[in-house]
């Protein structure tokens, strides 16, 4: 059992987590769980929890979303030619069967082009925009692509046209595009409530928001939420926002997806169940819709989407099961001479950021093999395919290193580049490559711990077995659809000691487990964990890292430890002792009333003395509940906002007989560019 990741067992306020506890009628662990997602008031909780599509914000808070659709509506109502141009990947793709759907539902005249990834690359092309210019094509709508397209903008500016509503999600470069509308939610001037979306996100927005604007309004967008939740998840945005929303509303579309070609593709694929999870999504429907972009031409995949005969549509999934397969072979290909390099040179491999190059990979997978060298060797991977003295390259990173940022300050060095955070794409000069690896080393040094590579496992909270119950499976299946920015949860147990242990699997490789804690018994099952069977025999202290689910079998159901790590018993400590925003003592502060009680005066002295003018508070004269109440009457205007249980509003007439502690807690906030930060807190007890 020797470990290979450290485990790091997650820390929240514990005055938080009681009153979200408390307010929400949860246990104490999702009130825990929705702390570490950031969601520290009742009212986030709750739009979070139930995840309805109300909470969907309008588009036209969309920076330019009016102008976008004066220009697309005044284009069909004049009978202009429409020309979708999209990307290759999965999130172009839907993105592009999106709007021409709607386009096509409005009356507009429109056809689409996606450029071939091997002999055109990446985003708006000049020649692509001749062509359309010359087949008539008056309006230009990017999907996914076009914020970097600025010169191709401009060049057709000056030749007369076509127009451009720009649709991306990507970084904003500094020059933005002089098109008729540019809506990108990155774009530093938009002030849209959420910024992470993918490019099919946006064109759904668009969608909305021609929809709600044409004069034959029509509320159907929800029919294409199935192509909005695959190109989601497609694009490893966080699911957090409206990227949540999309996707769980999506999810169940899918299951009978109106979409014809969505509809062949989960057949052919044999994906036909009752319920669906973004991991469904991810290793099933998204491989094959990226596979004809990798191996051929993306268009097939738009026409599958568009596809309105399920004959036709049957058999345009079955090419793109035959592209996927030569994809996985290609992938392996790749993956296999990466490895090689990596042997024979060990200062790549001992590098902060792995860049590696060769003639012999296919550019079309080099994208998902860094990604899964990402997941290998902990580190951000950047692969670039030698084509005669030019270098294509493609890379993916780790959280907290943000790759298009590490890309600029190495821009000398590269002909061209763009992407976000997580992944992106440049072209360079092969005889640069030297000069970008070590410059983008450097930068990485600087900027980037050595605890960012060091692999972990993180611990969202820690509990006894008799805790593992059906209700937790419930509350923890309340946080899905799980995904990039919202994890499944993995919890931890100390001291559980093995009851019984056995191999299981077809052809064995799973680790069964029976656990026993304090006459409590569990079953465990760790997929491809039947390697340390030795190690754990009967009657062993261990400490587990899980994730607590149902397992449906012969008709029954029970509880079960999804095991994702084992370690010998004290590997697993609770976090240390937190301080708050505040410099209020945490763990003095979870004890009883008084504790609560001398913690806040201690604390409101300080902030009044520090921060705010002086209140002059004789303790022992005035109660705490009416100082409590005299507090917020005198500072509720300079915070940002104040969560108070309901019978605090009308205090004292409607204060409970008994209250208990913690009843009234006051969060007072400064507001950032980006979203606001906690400074400090109060909780009164009554």
């Amino acid at each position: 059992m020797t470990a290979q990741k450290s485990w790091q067992v997650k820390y929240a306020d514990p005055l938080l987590q009681y009153i979200l506890s408390r307010e929400l009628g949860c246990s104490p662990t999702l009130a825990l769980l929705l702390l570490n997602r950031g969601i520290c008031t009742v009212e986030e909780a709750r739009e979070f929890l139930e995840g309805d599509l109300d909470g969907l914000h309008n588009p036209f808070l969309m920076k330019d979303m009016d102008r976008a659709v004066e220009r697309i509506l005044t284009a069909i109502t004049h009978k202009e030619k429409i020309m979708v141009y999209g990307d290759y990947d999965a999130d172009g793709i839907t993105g592009t069967a999106l709007l021409m759907k709607v386009t096509e539902q409005l009356g507009g005249n429109v056809d689409y082009y996606i450029p071939h990834r091997l002999h055109e690359g990446y985003g708006l092309h000049q020649q692509a925009v001749q062509q359309a210019k010359k087949a008539g094509f008056s309006l230009i709508v990017t999907v996914d692509c076009g914020i970097s397209g600025a010169d191709v903008v401009a060049w057709a500016n000056e030749a007369g046209g076509p127009d451009f509503v720009i649709t991306d999600h990507h970084h904003v470069a500094a020059e933005l595009p002089a098109a008729a509308a540019v809506i990108n939610p990155q774009r530093p001037d938009c002030t849209y409530p959420f910024r992470n979306l993918a490019g099919v996100g946006v064109a759904l927005k668009l969608a909305q928001a021609l929809l709600q604007a044409a004069p034959q309004q029509n509320d159907n967008w929800q029919d294409y939420l199935e192509l909005a939740c695959v190109g989601t998840v497609a694009d490893v945005v966080p699911l957090q926002g409206e990227n949540r929303i999309l996707v769980k509303h999506g999810l169940k579309y899918l299951i009978k997806p109106v979409n014809t070609g969505l509809q062949a593709l989960l057949t052919v694929s044999g994906l036909k169940k009752e319920s669906l999870d973004p991991k469904d999504v991810s290793f099933v429907l998204v491989p094959r819709l990226n596979a004809t972009g990798r191996m051929g031409d993306a268009r097939l995949a738009v026409e599958l989407l568009l596809c309105k005969d399920s004959v036709r549509a049957e058999e345009i999934a079955g090419q793109l099961e035959k592209y996927n397969r030569q994809r996985q072979e290609v992938e392996l290909h790749v993956f296999t001479g990466v490895q090689n390099v990596l042997k024979t040179d060990p200062s790549l491999a001992g590098s902060r950021v792995l860049v590696a190059a060769d003639a012999g990979w296919h550019p079309g997978v080099t994208g998902i093999v860094a990604a899964r060298l990402v997941e290998r060797w902990r580190r951000p991977v950047l692969l670039i395919t030698v084509e005669e003295d030019k270098g294509k390259g493609s890379g993916r990173s780790v959280p907290g290193f943000h790759l298009y940022d590490a890309l600029y300050h190495c821009r000398q060095y590269l002909r061209a580049f763009g992407g976000h955070a997580g992944a992106a794409g440049f072209t360079l000069e092969i005889n640069q490559l030297e000069n970008f690896r070590r410059a983008l080393n450097e930068y990485a040094t600087r900027v980037m711990p050595e605890e960012l590579l060091a692999p972990r496992l993180e611990i969202e909270a820690t509990l006894s077995l008799t805790e593992v119950s059906e209700q937790l499976v419930r509350e923890v299946l309340l946080l899905s659809p799980f995904g990039h920015g919202n994890p499944e949860p993995v919890l931890g147990c100390p001291a559980v000691t093995v009851a019984r242990s056995r191999e299981v699997g077809r052809e064995g490789g799973h680790l069964k487990l029976l656990l026993k804690e304090n006459g409590v018994f569990l079953e465990g099952i760790g997929f491809h964990l039947a390697e340390i069977l030795e190690e754990i025999p009967e009657g062993k202290v261990i400490d587990l890292a899980f994730t607590p689910a149902m397992n449906r079998w012969n008709g029954q159901t029970r509880v079960q430890l999804e095991i994702k790590e084992i370690r010998p018993a004290g590997t697993l400590e609770e976090p240390a002792a937190g301080v708050s925003p505040s410099g209020l003592d945490l763990q003095a502060a979870a004890g009883d009333g008084s504790s609560l009680a001398t913690g806040c005066r201690s604390f409101l002295n300080a902030l009044f003395d520090s921060a705010l003018d002086p209140l002059t508070v004789e303790w022992n004269k005035m109660s705490l509940p009416e100082f409590a109440w005299n507090w917020f009457k005198e500072y509720k205007s300079l915070c940002n906002w104040i969560y108070l249980p309901s019978w605090c509003e009308d205090y004292p007439e409607s204060a409970p007989a008994c209250a208990s502690p913690a009843c009234a807690l006051s969060l007072i906030h400064i507001s950032e560019p980006t979203r606001p930060r906690l400074i400090s807190y109060a909780v009164f007890c009554l």
